[in-house]
């Protein structure tokens, strides 16, 4: 009697893995490189718009996961230098801490993630993605060069 229940359950397994192994996902793998790459053009773009002095604009990290089978979650993380102004205090004229136009570099890095919504189409062929949120849950800012801080002993 075990060596036929083993039989059984041997089969079931078999039969279950053939079907695991053969069976497409819900979203495809083309689908999740096309949002990968839309939202690399989408964070550029948008990064360059909103401030123009920003270079050197990477992406470090960036990955993509359904939440169910009409949801996908991207998460990223890029990085970018840019330029901000410097305050005129005297301790920096001095010490010509900030550049000659008066700013500093900065090295910034930015995580967050988007929640896309699968839209419905006349066009089968077609599949087309909503953005839904974009949230940011993290952000870093280094300058490359120090600033010197005193307390304004006036405010006290």
């Amino acid at each position: 009697m075990k060596k036929i229940l083993s039989l059984v359950v041997f089969f079931a397994l078999l039969v279950w893995t053939w079907n695991v192994i053969h069976t497409s996902p819900a979203i495809g793998f083309e689908t999740h490189s096309a949002i990968q790459d839309k939202i690399v053009d989408l964070l550029t773009s948008t990064l360059q718009a909103k401030r123009p002095q920003a270079q050197n604009i990477e992406v470090i990290r960036l990955w993509t996961e359904n939440l169910d089978e009409n949801k996908i979650r991207a998460v990223f993380a890029y990085k970018f230098q840019d330029k901000i102004a410097a305050s005129d205090s005297p301790e920096q004229s001095s010490t010509q801490s900030a550049t000659q136009d008066n700013t500093q570099s900065t090295d910034q890095t930015i995580e967050g993630e988007a929640i896309l919504q699968r839209q419905s189409s006349d066009d089968p062929s077609l599949d087309n993605w909503k953005l839904l949120e974009v949230k940011t849950t993290g952000d870093t800012v280094i300058f490359r060069e120090g600033s010197t801080i005193t307390p304004d002993e006036s405010s006290q």
